[in-house]
């Protein structure tokens, strides 16, 4: 599965989920412009004496407030929405069935330039595709062999290969957080 498809995916699933916080900011941002307006006509009532300038400047700095408060919480909405969208890419990565999380592994692996050393995966990973992985990586032309760590890493998904000193980090959250500035600008325009 290419990097498209998975951004495609991204983007379906980051779609659906922006509709629902929008419109729960919108509705948020209703209540806040309503209430702001009611706060300006008791200030209007209560200040009646007053000249009329000094009673628009009150109504129009309430407003204001209000709009700004309600811009912050649709940014915030829209922070949340492409960080839910990083995080499915993710979970979606990592629920692929066995053999087609093994390809997507291998094609990771593929990028690495050493050979040899310990892949290390998480517990559920390690069980699941482990064996089956390290025999494909082993299978290719490699001189250097490829070993099951017996570390475990934290990660949710994708590997960290060890080989002496040199460690990489090829973990789903490492992967998904390299692309993560380009497509945020990408997956905002296209909810948003």
């Amino acid at each position: 599965m290419s990097i498209q498809d998975i951004t495609g995916k991204i983007l379906d699933d980051a779609k659906e989920h922006a509709e629902k916080i929008m419109t729960q900011a919108k509705n948020q941002e209703t209540s806040i412009l309503e209430s702001a307006n009611k706060q300006a006509e008791n200030i209007l009532k209560s200040y009646a004496e007053k000249s009329q300038a000094d009673t628009e400047i009150i109504k129009n700095r309430k407003i204001s407030v209000a709009e700004l408060e309600s811009r912050k919480i649709k940014l915030g909405a829209r922070q949340k929405a492409v960080a839910i969208a990083f995080d499915k890419a993710i979970d979606k990565i990592a629920g692929f069935q066995d053999d087609e999380y093994i390809d997507f592994l291998l094609a990771m692996y593929a990028e690495v330039t050493i050979e040899g050393g310990e892949i290390c995966l998480n517990e559920k990973d390690r069980q699941r595709v482990g064996e089956k992985l390290v025999a494909k990586i082993n299978d290719g032309s490699q001189k250097e062999q490829v070993k099951l760590s017996e570390d475990k890493i934290s990660a949710r998904g994708g590997f960290i290969l060890k080989k002496g000193f040199i460690e990489i980090n090829a973990t789903l959250e490492t992967l998904v957080n390299s692309v993560k500035e380009d497509a945020t600008g990408q997956i905002a325009e296209i909810l948003f």
